[in-house]
């Protein structure tokens, strides 16, 4: 389901402990309600 290059940036996120938050389709996509044609990815960085 996830993009390569998606998880790489997330490995790496969560390597380096950031703060982040999945938002859109992907996160839906965890609760069970996959969007069709998923082709980007939101990330919120917290500041």
């Amino acid at each position: 389901m996830l993009n390569p290059d998606y998880k790489d940036m997330l490995v790496a996120l969560c390597e380096e402990k950031t703060d982040f938050l999945i938002v859109g389709a992907y996160a839906l996509a965890v609760y069970g309600l996959p969007q069709p044609q998923v082709t980007l990815i939101s990330l919120w960085d917290k500041i």
